[in-house]
């Protein structure tokens, strides 16, 4: 379609226009909910990981093998910290081009076959998310398997 919304039927171009701000909003959400949902996440694995590994080299000082797993789970955390950052960035982002979308529609700048989204909106944070992501979850088993190996490798 090359039309430009004042080309198209009002009812038509209303359509596209509610489609648009659907999209606008739906990921608005997404960012919201992302924030505070991975926020939650990340503390409550990661950080609960660490104290868990604090609270038993407080009871049990001379284990020294216990600081690799908190190595582990530090690391974790700021992976998932880079994790969530990078993610919010990727939904900004798609919310920015979402709204750029919507006004060069409702302006008559953008033709209709131009509304959709932008195959290029990712950039660069997504792979940051995605590789933060797997980074803090592999330390985060590492942490938990090292804690194991040398509980195990102590214990009487």
């Amino acid at each position: 379609m090359e039309e430009t919304r004042s080309q198209l039927e009002p009812e038509v171009a209303l359509s596209i226009s509610d489609e648009l701000s659907r999209q606008t909003q739906q990921t608005f959400d997404k960012v919201v909910e992302t924030d505070w949902r991975l926020t939650q996440h990340n503390f409550l694995v990661n950080a609960g990981g660490a104290a868990a590994i604090l609270a038993f080299w407080s009871s049990n000082p001379s284990s020294s093998f216990a600081v690799w797993p908190l190595i582990m789970f530090v690391l974790g955390v700021i992976a998932s910290g880079l994790e969530i950052r990078a993610l919010l960035q990727v939904y900004g982002n798609f919310h920015k081009d979402a709204l750029r979308r919507r006004y060069g529609f409702i302006t008559g700048k953008l033709k209709v076959k131009e509304t959709v989204p932008s195959p290029d909106v990712e950039s660069i944070a997504s792979k940051i998310n995605h590789w933060s992501g797997v980074a803090s979850q592999v330390v985060f088993v590492v942490g938990v398997f090292l804690g194991f190996v040398g509980y195990f490798s102590i214990a009487p």
